[in-house]
């Protein structure tokens, strides 16, 4: 088949869906064209899930580990997305980990599995900050893993590239937690109100790094 041939029926094709869509879309607003918008409507539930979009990451593997957020409390978990085929698969059994996190944070437990601070490439563990301690969920399990339990608040916490270590930040000094030693490890000694190891000043957040 010529080139032209070739464009011309490329062509052909895209205006065919075009129209198709052109179709949909007339018919949806034919059917609420007469609905009252109201402040209500719009920051309801209903009004919230037509602007929702999931969550979303790629992984090292080429996937995409998603949560969607338009689906009911309880049935929203993470998936992971096959962008090949368009298959999606529960990742971890939801339920399970927020009974399991219950059992730590009886008072603080979240109705849904929220979406996590990061995952690890491969993704068995997402990482999560609850009442300034880290935790790390094993999403094979569907069990939560307690790595600190001090006064002093954690924070910028994140994965290593390979995902072994957590790293973070208690009062302006740098630490890293290895989930397979089971270990804490301190990096710096010399954290002040002037010298912020790990950290960046509001300054930074707000004009660079938040950019």
């Amino acid at each position: 088949m010529a080139i032209q041939d070739r464009v011309a029926r490329f062509a052909h094709i895209w205006l065919e869906v075009v129209a198709v869509c052109l179709c949909c879309v007339s018919a949806g607003l034919a059917q609420t064209e007469t609905r009252q918008l109201t402040l209500e409507w719009i920051f309801g539930p209903e009004g919230r899930s037509v602007a929702s979009v999931p969550a979303t990451a790629w992984l090292d593997d080429g996937s995409l580990m998603m949560l969607d957020n338009r689906r009911p409390l309880g049935e929203r978990t993470f998936e992971r997305l096959d962008p090949a085929t368009g298959r999606r698969e529960p990742a971890v059994d939801a339920a399970r980990a927020l009974t399991d996190l219950r059992t730590t944070l009886p008072d603080s437990t979240p109705q849904t599995l929220a979406w996590p601070i990061a995952f690890d490439g491969a993704a068995q563990h997402a990482l999560y900050v609850f009442k300034g301690d880290i935790f790390v969920l094993e999403l094979t399990n569907s069990r939560f893993r307690r790595l600190t339990n001090t006064p002093a608040e954690e924070t910028s916490a994140g994965f290593s590239p390979n995902g072994r270590r957590v790293s973070y930040v208690r009062a302006n000094d740098l630490y890293c937690y290895d989930l397979d030693a089971g270990r804490e490890i301190r990096i710096t000694r010399d954290g002040s109100d002037t010298l912020l190891n790990g950290t960046l000043s509001w300054v930074y957040w707000e004009e660079v790094f938040g950019r």
